[in-house]
Formats: structure tokens, sequence, C-alpha cells
């Protein structure tokens, strides 16, 4: 309970206190002592203890199954290697589905980042196994990676009208996710270039349109965040 005065500040000072928290004047009176109460000892928050300890265990399992997966492929040779094919999954899994929710985290608002990771993962799969296994190239490059990006753009926009507080996350991601879809495009047109193109043009039109659709409907918001993010006026 707050029963103290400084009167050079004219606030209230907790009676736990000895000195003004504000100019640091000292406020007791020679017969006055400070007596301890809940706010002077730390305040821990046992929840959060608790996931904290629940992430780390859940990290070093995916850690030590990685390890345990070249061990043994390692020990049992196999042409190809295999453990790739499982410890980039593991990983990227990993980054998509637990650590969003570190400290706090909201899954919402990491859906840019989760699809990135997945991005990686089927990319590398197709890739992979097109190098070791020869199969065909193109099912993730052609397809999944760029309609897993126009559905999530989808998603977003329509969280991001709902909500103000995750469009700002979705704001500061749009930028970059544009500049990505364009990049996209031009390495398939030039490298990949038997493989369906459409999937990649549906993907840069729908990251176009939701920066100017999220730029016209919510300018006020997208003027604040480009201008503290990326410096556009």
């Amino acid at each position: 309970m707050a029963n103290r005065f400084c009167k050079s500040c004219g606030v209230s000072v907790s009676e736990d206190l000895s000195n003004c928290p504000l100019c640091g004047k000292y406020i007791l009176k020679d017969d006055e002592k400070t007596k301890l109460t809940k706010s002077s000892f730390p305040q821990y928050n046992y929840v959060s203890i608790a996931k904290e300890k629940a992430f780390k265990i859940v990290r070093n399992i995916v850690f030590y199954a990685i390890i345990i997966c070249v061990l043994v492929n390692l020990v049992f040779i196999t042409k190809p290697f295999w453990f790739p094919l499982a410890i980039v999954p593991l990983f990227c899994l990993y980054m998509i589905f637990i650590h969003p929710f570190r400290h706090g985290g909201s899954f919402l608002a990491k859906l840019p980042s989760g699809v990135a990771y997945a991005s990686l993962m089927l990319i590398f799969i197709d890739a992979y196994c097109h190098l070791c296994y020869a199969t065909k190239l193109g099912w993730a490059i052609g397809y999944a990676v760029p309609l897993s990006w126009f559905a999530i753009i989808l998603t977003c926009a329509i969280i991001g009208f709902s909500s103000n507080k995750l469009c700002m996350y979705y704001v500061r991601q749009v930028p970059i996710i544009v500049i990505f879809s364009v990049i996209y495009l031009i390495v398939k047109l030039v490298f990949f270039k038997d493989i369906a193109r459409w999937p990649s043009l549906l993907f840069v039109f729908s990251a176009g349109a939701w920066w100017v659709l999220g730029a016209s409907f919510k300018k006020k918001l997208f003027k604040d965040e480009m201008r503290k993010d990326y410096h556009i006026n």
C-alpha cells in the first residue's frame, strides 16, 4: 500500500521503499522504517516457466532425434543417404509448430514464417529425391510451394482484416513476401522452364493484391508500419 508521500515529486511512494523512485530523495522520517510487501520480491509466472521447460524438452528431443538419424545412417550406410530426408523435415516442423509459441508467441502471427519453413522442406524433398532417387522434379517447386503461399496469403488477408493486432504483424512481412514471389517467378522462368508457371503467377498476383488492398483499406496502419520498418513514406 502506498502511504508515503514525496513532497518534491508529489507522488505516493510504496511502503517498502525508503527513497522516492522518481527523484531518489530519502523520504522516511526518524521513527519510520520500510515494510516488506509482496512487491518487494520477484514475482514468478510459474505457467511461463513450465511452458519454457516443455519447449526445451521438445527442442532437445528434436535435436537428439536428428543426431540419432545421422549416426544410424552413418553406421548402417545406405546409398543414397536417407538421413537428410529425416533431419530437414524434423527441423522445419519444429520451427513451424513449436518455435512460434516460445516466449508467448502466437502461431497466427507466425503464419508467413511457418509457410517459409514448409516451402524450404518441400523444395528440399523435391530436389533431393530428384537427385538421389531419380524422381520427377517439379511437384513442390511448380505446384506445392506457390499454391501454399497463395493459401496462406488468403488466410492472412482474412485474419488481418479481422484483427488490427495481427494485421500489424502481417503488414511488416508483405513487402518481403511480394519481393520473394517475384524472385521465385523469375527463377522458375529462367531455370525451370518446363515446370508449370501459373501457380507462381497466382502467387505473385495474390501477394501484390494483398499489399494493394491492405494499403487501400487500412491506410493508416500500413503507412505507420511501412514508415517504421522500411522508411517508406
